[in-house]
């Protein structure tokens, strides 16, 4: 009767602790979710590169913003053209959704210059921004315009939708994310916040890149 006891208890204990790994496992799992948010820096051809390099639209004050999410790329741009002002209907925009590799060869391997924010997230915000993506890209929200919605204020949008980052008014993101660099500020202020990695991938030579603010570099 003893050593049955005995061993009920053994096996009682195997049990809770097979079941706390798997609980810590499982944990672990969640508090290792991250994503990434990539900035191409606007740029113009450098001095005397005129015929080697073109021109890009917004020049130094351009660029992209995407997020990065598993093995998919994800960018808000225009589609058949863009409107002067965002409108309701007839919109000229589309959510992007890329491979990986697609992305890496037209940026890091082209000599383009970015910053790559990489910060963890729940596994609620997970789950809600890849639910979001998959929303917008079947059914984009609204128009991209130049005085609209583009691709630094829609990344904002979707990723408060996901509750990562605070929710505002959509003049609050057409006006203070007008364009990628006022964007990219705001998360160098929230780093240590939002326990941000940060990767600096210099560009090339034969282009003139914006500059960040002293105090960020």
């Amino acid at each position: 009767m003893k050593s049955a006891s005995l061993l009920l208890f053994f096996l009682l204990f195997i049990a809770s602790m097979l079941l706390l790994k798997s609980s810590a496992y499982a944990q672990s799992a969640a508090d290792s979710l991250q994503i990434k948010v990539h900035f191409l820096y606007g740029s113009k051809p450098a001095k005397g590169a005129d015929n080697s390099e073109r021109k890009q639209f917004g020049g130094l004050h351009g660029g992209h913003v995407t997020i990065e999410v598993e093995t998919t790329n994800f960018g808000f741009g225009p589609s058949n053209g863009f409107h002067v002002i965002g409108r309701k209907n007839n919109r000229h925009s589309k959510w992007y959704a890329f491979p990986l590799e697609y992305w890496a060869a037209d940026t890091a391997d082209a000599g383009e210059k970015y910053t790559t924010f990489t910060f963890p997230v729940s596994k609620d915000q997970y789950d809600s921004l890849k639910k979001k993506m998959h929303e917008y890209a079947l059914a984009t929200p609204y128009d991209y315009a130049f005085i609209g919605m583009r691709c630094a204020s829609a990344t904002w949008d979707i990723l408060a939708q996901a509750g990562i980052l605070q929710t505002h008014s959509k003049s609050w993101m057409i006006l203070r994310c007008f364009y990628p660099k006022l964007f990219r500020n705001k998360l160098f202020k929230q780093q240590k916040e939002m326990r941000a990695d940060i990767h600096r991938q210099p560009g090339r030579a034969s282009r003139k890149w914006e500059m960040d603010k002293r105090k960020f570099k």
